[in-house]
């Protein structure tokens, strides 16, 4: 069944102009008819190569200087005209055949979702997993379970939605979570399609929305927090109960993840202790990271603190120059796992220069990307730093 009316894409480009023109090549190149979709391009730059491919295709260009990526969104959906909005971030780029399929594939659903080839800066596919499961097949989904099941509120760039879900989604509320908005606005108007065929080209780099690679501890919890501020603007505006069980369990999910780094300053998280065990227990795809910080929600700050300080703090009572051997008490003699740890770090520090304070992991054991910070373990051992 094909829709009745054109379809609009919108594309976005937030200080990234070296990748813009590529994601419009891929728009000029479409087996769907010129005067079957248009396009809208939102950018807060001027670029020579961009401005010339959207003149020549008689394409509107708009310039907004909102940080926020919903708002940001929002102002090239007031120009959109037609009843099938997609959607194209500037680093991401459309297979020739994406927008037909949108267009005769979307039909009577809330919401169209592809999956995506991943490929590095320069343009090369790669093998990297982008979920922890794969769709089976094509699929019809009105469960928000089966949304997180398969990752289905992951890049904008491969959802395309009905003109009155995208109107529906709460965008001006959101910094970063704008997929997760249209994916709780597509449950709460209808069911969502998903089809098999990676139709999007999702370019992996260090300046993705979602990278995390690189970055330090405190950074990393900055980014997760905006993430769950959005969550719970979201779960405070949605009334339908499928769409809140979606951000109920992403809000859940960074909640939990965010009680690990409580040490940090200003991290403040508002979630129901052990929600996410109770969510594992009813079939929920929780991982161990988010349970264990739902778990250590209940534990006052300090003494989490002092239990992790406390077998280095038992050790250095008794003076320098004492090895683990020397310690008998339970606390402070280490678990035959820990001590197959301590071998690798010593042969790894032997044989790799360590990273500087803050850099990440270039090749450490498969640990690649992974913030580098100091700990009292490793400056007991003279390593240059512990993961944390």
């Amino acid at each position: 069944m094909s829709s009745a009316g054109p379809v609009s894409v919108i594309v976005t480009a937030y200080n990234r102009r070296q990748y813009l023109p590529y994601a419009l090549r891929s728009l000029e190149g479409q087996t769907l008819p010129r005067d079957r979709f248009e396009v809208i391009v939102v950018k807060n730059f001027e670029d020579r190569e961009s401005d010339e491919i959207i003149r020549r295709n008689g394409w509107k260009g708009v310039y907004s200087d909102e940080r926020w990526q919903g708002r940001f969104l929002l102002a090239g959906l007031e120009e959109a005209k037609g009843d099938i909005i997609t959607f194209l971030e500037d680093d991401d780029m459309y297979r020739e055949v994406r927008l037909e399929k949108v267009y005769r594939g979307l039909g009577s659903h809330a919401m169209f979702y592809n999956l995506q080839q991943p490929i590095d800066a320069n343009g090369r596919e790669i093998g990297v997993r982008l979920r922890p499961r794969e769709p089976p097949g094509e699929l019809e989904v009105s469960d928000a379970r089966e949304v997180v099941l398969y990752n289905l509120d992951f890049n904008a760039s491969s959802i395309a939605v009905q003109r009155r879900v995208a109107e529906r989604a709460r965008l001006d509320l959101v910094r970063k979570s704008v997929d997760t908005a249209l994916a709780a606005a597509a449950l709460e108007a209808g069911s969502i399609r998903v089809v098999p065929e990676r139709l999007t080209l999702y370019r992996v780099h260090s300046e993705n929305t979602s990278a995390t690679r690189g970055l330090t501890a405190e950074a990393l919890a900055r980014k997760y927090m905006e993430y769950y501020r959005d969550y719970m603007a979201l779960r405070e505006a949605t009334t339908s109960k499928v769409s809140r069980e979606l951000i109920d369990f992403r809000a859940t999910y960074f909640g939990s993840i965010l009680c690990l780094g409580r040490g940090i300053e200003g991290v403040e998280v508002k979630v129901r202790p052990l929600k996410a065990v109770w969510l594992r227990l009813r079939g929920w795809p929780v991982d161990r990271g988010a349970v264990l910080g739902s778990i250590l929600c209940l534990v006052p700050a300090d003494l989490v603190r002092a239990l992790r300080l406390r077998y280095f703090y038992c050790r250095q009572a008794r003076g320098p120059g004492v090895g683990s051997e020397g310690c008998k008490g339970p606390l402070c003699r280490p678990s035959p796992r820990r001590r197959v740890h301590q071998r690798r770090w010593a042969a790894l520090n032997a044989s790799v220069p360590g990273p500087g304070l803050g850099q990440p992991i270039k090749d450490r054991g498969g640990l690649q990307g992974r913030p580098w910070v100091p700990g009292p373990l490793c400056r007991q051992r003279g390593l240059p730093g512990a993961q944390r």
